[in-house]
């Protein structure tokens, strides 16, 4: 992802492996509740904690 070029390899590896995480946490979360909720509102889930962890690499810049 260019707009996190300001990161360190290492951090970008483990924040990929991170996201990753969190998002099969969803898809897990949703299978085990035997896929009641629209795959959209899984998706919106996802985005979002997608985004927030986005936020957080935008305030912390590595030189």
């Amino acid at each position: 992802m260019p707009e996190y070029r300001y990161l360190k390899e290492d951090v970008i590896e483990t924040s990929a492996e991170f996201i990753a995480a969190g998002a099969l946490g969803i898809i897990n979360k949703w299978a085990n509740d035997n896929f009641t909720a629209s795959p959209r509102t899984v998706l919106d889930q996802i985005t979002t904690a997608n985004r927030l962890f986005n936020g957080i690499l935008d305030r912390w810049k590595l030189s």
